[in-house]
């Protein structure tokens, strides 16, 4: 990494890559760590008191003594400031080959890290992170039914989204929990996973926030970790939610990018009630949507619709809609192929089944709410074929305690019905309804037509407001 250049060298090359406006906010941080040391080098105590507000120990002073080894020279107790300039760049800017440099010596003090030492740092960069989104005052609006331990499940999750072999889909480790990890292993290894690259990023820019927000190229083009939420009408400091901030930063990786920014509340089960109609009427026609429930047993785990849900007596959807647990374990299931089998929703019929799926076939739904609301069941014997997913539940048929859903994105456009709509294929065409009449066909039940447009089918109709 750039042996045999004099550190001035090196310095004037970091900043080549900071905007005039980041090399001020550089110089500002290095020279309130430098104060108390008469303004010309920096102290580990100084580095970990300003670090600290986002990284604990020991990871605070691994980091001091990683930017003094860079470019394999020796450990000090002391760095310059040109010496920060460099670290913080390569750390905020820098080449994957300088991530995987600032991530090993994160994990451990040794040459390379174990399993365990991965983990244990992935776990605690969630951490950090949780407490950079609670000193900026993001995700405070409820309290959440909180997952215990979820950032240890997410962490578990990485750990093992890096060690897969995608293209094969098997385990890099052949299950082997006490390999170790050199910076050339890493840098491999942190390829595989997009989510464990914006975690360490998103840590690395709030130990240093000196990125300008508007870098069309680097900051804003990425859709956050955690999005901006619309609430709606509701006294959040009265409900719990299903949600934590670790989940939220799983599932919002996964989501479209374009969906990404802003999530808006539209459904619990807390706040509307433990009604099918209810949820029916609050998730139709509000675009994609994240639904998440919690069953009698503490099972967490949910879905992800691409398309707006609406009633409808057969499948729909496409292949960006996946299935999700977050409780007992932190996984994915995105669709297999074998199917388009994604989305199923109706009501009130007597010759089609009346609930919300996703996943399967009638009767076999990967994820499926009834329409007698409270009770559902995710079958999958071995496997739900079209996300490839298992049980998601503690039972196969399950009660429902809560239930919460969102929607992704902004409002969709309203589409007015036009006259035409309401019609029926007689009022369009005259001529065939007056030859109908003329043979003595013609339509014996005009004074009892529905208003409601979709009153004539027997598969589909509008839920009325309640």
């Amino acid at each position: 990494m750039g042996q045999g250049t004099s550190q001035l060298d090196k310095h004037q090359e970091a900043l080549r890559l900071l905007t005039p406006s980041e090399n001020l906010k550089l110089e500002e941080i290095s020279a309130s760590m430098a104060q108390k040391n008469g303004g010309k080098a920096i102290t580990n105590s100084a580095f970990q008191k300003y670090v600290g507000r986002v990284l604990e120990e020991p990871f605070a002073s691994r980091l001091f003594k990683a930017i003094a080894m860079l470019d394999g020279e020796q450990a000090t107790s002391e760095i310059t400031k040109d010496k920060l300039a460099i670290g913080v760049v390569h750390m905020v800017k820098g080449t994957s080959e300088y991530r995987s440099y600032f991530m090993l010596r994160l994990a451990t003090d040794n040459k390379s890290a174990t399993t365990d030492d991965l983990i244990h740092l992935i776990q605690c960069l969630i951490l950090a992170l949780e407490k950079i989104f609670k000193q900026k005052h993001q995700h405070e609006y409820w309290s959440s039914l909180s997952h215990a331990m979820s950032d240890q499940r997410l962490a578990h999750f990485l750990m093992q989204d890096i060690l897969t072999d995608k293209e094969n889909d098997i385990p890099v480790t052949n299950g082997d929990s006490n390999l170790t990890f050199t910076e050339q292993h890493l840098e491999t290894l942190l390829s595989r996973s997009a989510l464990c690259i914006r975690i360490l990023d998103e840590v690395f820019r709030n130990c240093f926030p000196i990125v300008d927000v508007d870098d069309s190229d680097f900051f804003s083009s990425i859709a956050p970790l955690v999005p901006h939420f619309e609430l709606g009408k509701v006294l959040w400091s009265r409900i719990q939610s299903l949600l934590d901030t670790t989940s939220i930063i799983f599932l919002n990786n996964y989501i479209p990018v374009e969906l990404r920014t802003k999530w808006r509340f539209v459904f619990a089960t807390a706040v509307h009630g433990a009604g099918f109609s209810g949820l029916v009427r609050e998730i139709t026609k509000k675009g994609p949507t994240v639904l998440v429930l919690r069953d009698k047993h503490g099972h967490v785990f949910g879905g992800f619709a691409s398309h707006s849900w609406q009633l409808h007596h057969a499948f729909y959807g496409d292949d960006q809609s996946f299935l999700f647990q977050l409780k007992p374990n932190i996984s994915i299931y995105h669709p297999s192929g074998y199917n388009t089998n994604f989305m199923y929703l109706n009501h009130g019929q007597q010759t089609m089944p009346n609930g919300l799926g996703m996943g399967g076939q009638f009767e076999f739904f990967g994820l499926w709410i009834d329409s007698y609301f409270g009770k559902g069941h995710s079958k999958a014997k071995p496997k739900c074929v079209t996300f490839n997913s298992p049980q998601l539940s503690f039972e196969e048929d399950f009660e429902i305690e809560f239930l919460e859903v969102w929607a992704l994105g902004g409002e969709p456009a309203k589409v007015s019905p036009t006259k035409n709509d309401s019609d029926s294929i007689l009022d369009k065409d005259p001529g065939a309804k007056a030859m109908l009449s003329l043979i003595g066909r013609g339509p014996v039940s005009e004074g009892l037509r529905e208003k409601d447009a979709t009153a004539s089918s027997p598969e589909e109709h509008t839920l009325p407001l309640m």
